[in-house]
């Protein structure tokens, strides 16, 4: 696309910007549009153009909410649940109409917060890497446009211009995205219709380490970008700090991007970024017109069209007429800068003439927003760095009992209490130097009420001269509830923790019993039932009295509740014969509903063994337990006389107790004909390891 409709683009955008009430006055529906990366960003900016657009449009108004998660910036496991809070506090009491999603991070975002954020309102998605490990996840109400480039056709084209035998330096960043675009490199590469180039994969570097590589490439070697934006140690990259650490090698950069043609590269079989945000605005837009959006079908089809840079082919002797027929020649010429600026010319004539029928819009618009901030239901304040109040709305009357003249004869030092007062000018400083800031605030009334508030900081420009703008929200009844709840949980735990005290003891005196009614028995069948019944009940009392002692009162250490329980068993039965057992556990934090049945199964081979072993004089057996993925495996193998599970044996309640509990688990229970027991069972909580 030639630079002059680029600059018409920017134009329009800006036309735009200047009447914001004319797009957006009267909304009739809410449409919350959640980025995943940060504003300015080249790939984010790309698709958010292509919603507006599309929305703009639209015969029918829509007002649009935007948001941006900045995961290129910010750490989502530490920053979404934060996010999650803002999104509930700002948009508490509105219900979106349609949410859509840019990028995996939004969407992953969505998936975990949608049922408290925004349970009834439909998402469509755009810009998804890999939908495949989507597809099986996604709830109802999901729709939306896959991410899918055409790396193929990339390759083909390399091999077509450049010849078989060229070596392709491919660069990717460490990100999701890098780490998902280097699979399906890889994934091409190892395809036998895989075109005759040599590959040399360059994933995951730091740029002075990337730099010495791609210098050291042959002279006639092609550079394939496949995404490298962040350097390894976590430093981001423009996009055209990342593009040029690539072109400054001297070498042809091919890219699967259009966003990424216009700075340097000689282009490709390019995604086309900008129609992805269309699409998903076109899908919004017929779900608020009625439709399910479970009907309408994720689009899998890529949005990729050949796209090259005229002056890079001209500086690489490319010819143009090698490239594919349908290609878009991106040219840079005067003329057409100049066509441009008598464009933007016309543009701003239009604006300066609408400008003035936009004035009393203005003026309407000025009016209300100052009825809308002395009505504010929060207190708010803006401030000299010094302290003096400048400006107050009327709810200062409310919470503090002076009128809004009397709050500007005060400082925000005389409202603080004296504690809080203290820590005035470290607080000026952080507000002045970083965004906006959140504390609590103690304040206090006319009558000398504590009042606390929730306070939103920030630094804003009044009269040509530095201001702080503060908005309070009362939070006293918050955090009355909140030490009443802290109270209620204390408590709670404690009743807990007595509750599985009290089970224990409880099922201890059910073993005593049963060891007395064993006294009196003398038949061996009914000694060996009564025997094997102790030795279950014990092992769910061993899981209660380890969560009595443990800090966690849902979960228990793997190692040391197995250990006790093998030991428990081994010396219930050491006055039978020699035991030889093997222990290799790793130190897993089992859930309680995992750690009843998992300890019954392993009571019952441990059992078995030692049962057998008395029959024919030989006990020797290993148990392990590990992870492996989502699920926990154990081997137990018994390296004396085995297992002897004929049909008959088969039916007998140890075993059906075995089978019955592996089911409940949901787990798979394999044996191996006479040596031992696999059984794997998906842990319920990966997060449940002994370091969490």
């Amino acid at each position: 696309m030639p630079r002059v409709f680029i600059v018409f683009r920017l134009l329009i955008i800006g036309f735009i910007l200047l009447f914001p009430l004319a797009v957006y006055a009267g909304p009739a529906s809410g449409v919350l549009v959640l980025h995943s990366y940060h504003a300015g960003f080249f790939w984010t900016e790309a698709i958010h153009t292509g919603i507006i657009r599309t929305f703009e449009s639209s015969e029918t108004e829509h007002q649009l909410f935007f948001e941006y998660l900045d995961t290129k910036r910010k750490d989502p496991r530490v920053f979404s649940p934060r996010f999650a809070g803002y999104l509930k506090d700002k948009y508490s009491g509105f219900n979106f109409d349609v949410v859509i999603v840019s990028d995996d991070a939004s969407l992953r975002f969505v998936l975990e917060y949608r049922t408290e954020l925004f349970p009834e309102a439909p998402v469509v998605f755009c810009g998804i890497n890999n939908y495949d490990s989507y597809q099986r996840i996604l709830p109802s109400g999901f729709t939306g446009i896959a991410e899918d480039f055409d790396l193929a056709s990339n390759l083909d084209l390399i091999e077509r211009l450049h010849g078989i035998g060229t070596t392709v330096a491919v660069v990717a960043d460490s990100t999701v995205s890098g780490r998902e675009n280097t699979r399906l490199l890889l994934d091409r590469i190892n395809d036998p219709g895989s075109p005759g180039l040599k590959y040399e994969v360059l994933f995951g570097q730091d740029a002075a380490e990337l730099r010495s590589r791609l210098n050291r490439l042959p002279r006639d070697a092609v550079i394939l970008n496949l995404g490298y934006w962040q350097e390894r140690n976590g430093t981001n990259l423009s996009d055209r700090e990342g593009i040029s650490l690539l072109t400054e090698t001297g070498r042809p950069v091919y890219t699967a991007w259009d966003v990424a043609i216009r700075i340097g590269t000689v282009g490709g079989i390019a995604l086309d970024v900008g129609n992805q945000g269309v699409v998903a605005a076109e899908m919004a837009l017929r779900i608020l017109s009625g439709e399910d959006p479970d009907l309408l079908p994720v689009r899998r089809t890529p949005l990729v069209h050949p796209v090259f840079d005229y002056q890079a082919l001209k500086s690489f002797d490319i010819p143009v007429n090698r490239l594919p027929s349908d290609s878009e020649i991106i040219y840079f010429r005067y003329p057409l800068i100049f066509t441009g600026i008598l464009i933007a010319f016309v543009v701003l004539i239009g604006v300066v003439l609408l400008l003035g029928l936009n004035i009393r819009k203005r003026k309407q618009a000025e009016s209300l927003f100052f009825s809308l901030f002395d009505n504010a239901p929060d207190v708010i304040f803006l401030f000299s760095p010094s302290g003096k109040i400048l400006i107050a709305n009327k709810a200062v009357e409310k919470f503090y009992g002076y009128s809004a003249e009397e709050i500007r004869g005060l400082t925000i030092q005389e409202l603080d209490t004296p504690e809080y007062a203290a820590g005035f000018d470290r607080r000026v400083h952080e507000i002045l130097t970083r965004d906006t800031r959140i504390y609590e605030v103690h304040h206090l009334s006319r009558n000398g009420r504590i009042l606390e508030f929730e306070s939103r900081v920030s630094k804003v420009n009044y009269q040509g001269k530095t201001a702080i703008l503060t908005i309070l929200r009362n939070i006293n009844e918050r955090n009355r509830n909140q030490r009443y709840l802290e109270e209620s949980l204390r408590k709670n735990e404690l009743l807990l923790r007595e509750v599985h005290h009290r089970v224990k003891n409880n099922l201890q005196i059910i073993i005593s019993l049963l060891r007395l009614q064993t006294d009196r028995v003398r038949d061996p069948a009914s000694i060996s039932m009564l025997n094997d019944s102790r030795q279950r009940i014990n092992a769910i009392a061993a899981v209660h009295e380890l969560l009595y002692q443990s800090e966690n009162l849902y979960s228990v250490e793997a190692l040391k509740y197995l250990e006790s329980l093998v030991y428990q068993l081994v010396s219930a039965h050491s006055a039978s014969g020699r035991i030889d057992f093997s222990l290799n556990i790793e130190n897993l934090r089992l859930h309680l509903d995992e750690a009843i049945p998992l300890g019954i199964i392993i009571t019952e081979f441990v059992s078995n063994s030692i049962k057998y072993a008395n029959i024919q004089g030989e006990c020797r057996f290993r148990l392990s337990l590990f992870r492996s993925g989502d699920w926990c495996v154990l081997e137990y193998e018994d390296r004396g006389p085995g297992f002897d599970f004929d049909a008959k044996n088969r039916e007998t309640l140890g075993f059906l107790l075995v089978e019955n509990l592996a089911q409940q688990m949901k787990g798979r229970l394999n044996h191996d004909g006479k040596s031992g027991f696999t059984f794997r069972f998906p842990l319920r909580d990966l997060k449940n390891s002994a370091d969490s």
